[in-house]
């Protein structure tokens, strides 16, 4: 299947947040780092999420055993999902972005070590045609 190249908005955050059993609470987001990047295949797009996590989550991690990955679709009762959905809004906000965000055709990462949300991110594939 022939893709057209594409672009996507890359965005880098730190989240301060509190969570109890039931909700969370997001203190503050800061933005790290943006740009907008230009891939020529939804293989280049998914490579470079991989190679993200694994110089800057996974190396930094002691013991491999007590890492747990989840990749995930969308499901709005999922009180992960909702952070991630509404960590996005405030991105969103903070750089005055236009439009509704649309999570139907996105894919979520989660890493969590001993516990420990290390890294939550997405892959959105709404560029494509499917």
């Amino acid at each position: 299947m022939d893709q057209k190249p594409f672009t996507k908005r890359y965005v880098s955050s730190k989240v301060i947040y509190t969570i109890d059993s039931k909700d969370y609470k997001i203190e503050h987001v800061y933005i790290i780092k943006h740009e907008i990047v230009k891939f020529k295949s939804s293989d280049l797009y998914i490579n470079l999420m991989i190679n993200h996590i694994k110089d800057n989550i996974i190396k930094n991690c002691k013991n491999l055993k007590l890492v747990k990955i989840f990749i995930d679709v969308f499901d709005k009762n999922n009180i992960i999902h909702r952070f991630m959905v509404n960590v996005s809004n405030i991105i969103k906000d903070l750089l005055k972005l236009k439009g509704e965000l649309d999570f139907s055709k996105t894919i979520f990462i989660f890493i969590i070590d001993n516990n420990k949300l290390l890294f939550c991110g997405n892959l959105d594939f709404s560029h494509l045609c499917f």
